[in-house]
């Protein structure tokens, strides 16, 4: 009795196997064309490949590349190490500042807004005067001041500046470029050939004159 069990389980799971092959044959292999039987390829949901579009060279580039600057803040050592040659400057002041004469004999305040001139840069401290070839000076912060928006901003267009020498270096090349003449060995032989095809009943005519051209030798 049991082996007759056994005989029936088996043969249920084969007729299963049989009866449902196809779907079985997808989830493993993909989906089957019914036409032809041939399995047809599975697609990932999100495919994705290595493939990267060439890069193409610009000789021109190249030859005039764009020059790379750095950073204000590393010029200025992060504004502890403003070079000299940034003074003087005009500056606007953000707060109230008081100047002193010099020798001590007296002193002026100046609004916030008001134009100084900056001339020096000391343990974060500006020393300034109100205008040039003034016997005034004061010491305020650096940060009491429109300075590092004004270097800022000087920097800024020399950079602008200095790119659009490059540019311009640029559009003369590809100008020039543009313009000279482009000769090819194909045109060049082509002309050779038209000209000794030209020149050939008269060389013929001198050579039963002159005898035939002589041929360089070897040794020159």
């Amino acid at each position: 009795m049991k082996k007759f069990l056994l005989l029936l389980v088996i043969a249920a799971i084969g007729y299963g196997a049989y009866r449902y092959k196809d779907e079985i044959l997808k989830m493993v292999n993909g989906d089957v064309d019914k036409e032809t039987g041939q399995q047809n390829p599975t697609i990932p949901e999100n495919p994705t490949t290595n493939s990267q579009p060439a890069k193409t060279s610009d000789p021109i580039a190249e030859r005039y590349p764009m020059p790379v600057f750095k950073s204000i803040e590393e010029l200025v050592g992060n504004w502890a190490e403003v070079p000299p040659s940034a003074f003087p400057r005009q500056i606007t002041l953000n707060k109230k500042t008081k100047y002193v004469i010099a020798g001590g004999k007296g002193s002026s305040t100046a609004p916030a807004g008001s134009k100084a001139v900056a001339l020096a840069l000391d343990a974060g401290q500006l020393l300034i005067m109100p205008r040039k070839g003034s016997t005034t000076r004061s010491r305020i912060p650096i940060d009491d001041t429109t300075f590092k928006a004004e270097l800022t901003s000087a920097y800024n267009l020399y950079k602008q500046r200095k790119e659009g020498e490059v540019r311009k270096q640029r559009e003369r090349a590809k100008t020039l470029a543009a313009n000279s003449p482009k000769k090819t060995a194909s045109s060049d032989s082509a002309s050779i050939q038209r000209q000794r095809k030209a020149a050939g009943p008269k060389l013929a005519e001198h050579e039963k004159k002159l005898g035939p051209m002589p041929v360089r030798a070897a040794n020159g």
